[in-house]
């Protein structure tokens, strides 16, 4: 019987896919690690020492040591962004120091190709790749606890942004100009969410559960998931990581 549906499906897919429409969701693996130091960068899996060792980005090692508290990491397919409470260091994968960027209170750092956008105290910094400042807007004061639920995203150059005093994810243009708020009043405190093919996956923790949206804001799919917080949610190669008190994956289907 699962032969039959199994083969169902892929004659589905084959005749009328491609399709991103994510229509299941299934646990695959944990893996028991110190998960605060894994994250996603450039499509891979980050790990990092916080204190004086290495950052290593898939197989490949980008530091042997660092002097650098490191709170957050990021990346894109030319070089690293690393930070601690209000500094940025600006490398490239061979560990050269590309440039540095001062900042009071960094909450979340993210950047593409063209930009690094830093989650701040009250607004988003915008910076081109070399740390030359270009812009900053408002987005309301975040509240510090240990950067629980402080995340920003871009892709495809719109910028998602969650702080733990919200309960939605807000979407922004990358000139400041707010285009709409998805999951709203769906979830809460220690929280976080990814976006991936064309939809924003967020750890509802009120009513435990993972939920699916697509950018413009349509619930298309939900799965149970029964964690009281959330260290980090990302998605690799359809593979999505919940940071917990372990690391739970779970496989993603699309029709």
């Amino acid at each position: 019987m699962q032969k039959n549906a199994r083969n169902t499906s892929n004659f589905i897919k084959n005749v009328f896919g491609p399709f991103e429409e994510p229509y299941n969701m299934y646990y695959l693996n944990h893996i028991n690690t110190d998960l605060k130091n894994l994250t996603k960068i450039n499509n891979k899996l980050c790990y990092y020492s916080c204190f004086d060792d290495y950052i290593k980005i898939g197989d490949s090692l980008v530091i042997k040591e660092h002097d650098f508290n490191i709170e957050g990491i990021t990346g894109n397919s030319n070089i690293i962004c690393y930070h601690d409470n209000s500094k940025i260091n600006i490398i490239k994968y061979d560990g050269k120091l590309i440039s540095i960027i001062n900042i009071f209170e960094i909450f979340s750092i993210t950047m593409d190709d063209k930009y690094i956008y830093v989650l701040g105290e009250n607004d988003i910094f915008q910076y081109d790749t070399s740390g030359e400042y270009i812009r900053c807007w408002y987005v309301g004061y975040c509240k510090f606890d240990g950067n629980f639920g402080n995340k920003i995203i871009v892709d495809k150059n719109e910028i998602f942004v969650l702080l733990d005093i919200w309960n939605c994810v807000k979407m922004y243009s990358n000139d400041g100009k707010i285009i709409r708020v998805i999951g709203n009043d769906c979830f809460s405190y220690k929280t976080s969410f990814d976006v991936y093919k064309n939809h924003v996956y967020i750890f509802d923790i009120k009513n435990n559960l993972i939920k699916v949206f697509t950018r413009n804001g349509k619930l298309v799919y939900y799965k149970e998931c029964v964690y009281n917080y959330c260290d980090n949610l990302f998605i690799i190669d359809d593979n999505l990581y919940i940071l917990a008190n372990k690391e739970c994956i779970y496989k993603l289907k699309f029709y």
